[in-house]
């Protein structure tokens, strides 16, 4: 028996594995709204998240990098 595959023009939400959080970032950050979209996403960088930096060795500028804190006080102005 074969399994019914979802269309190319079906919402990407809907793909095996996908689910409405995901969906939600791959359209957000990659306009991908389609499994056609998904299917023709080049991806043109590659962004390592797994690494963290310390603020005091990020030294290039524009250059991608991530790192965590604590967020000890906010203060909104205006």
């Amino acid at each position: 028996m074969r399994s019914s595959l979802p269309s190319l023009d079906s919402n990407i939400e809907f793909l095996k594995g996908v689910g409405p959080q995901r969906a939600e970032t791959l359209k957000s950050e990659l306009g991908i709204f389609t499994c056609r979209d998904l299917l023709f996403h080049f991806p043109f960088r590659y962004v390592d998240r797994t690494k963290f930096h310390k603020i005091r060795d990020v030294h290039s500028e524009g250059e991608m990098v991530q790192f965590r804190g604590i967020l000890r006080r906010l203060e909104t102005l205006g």
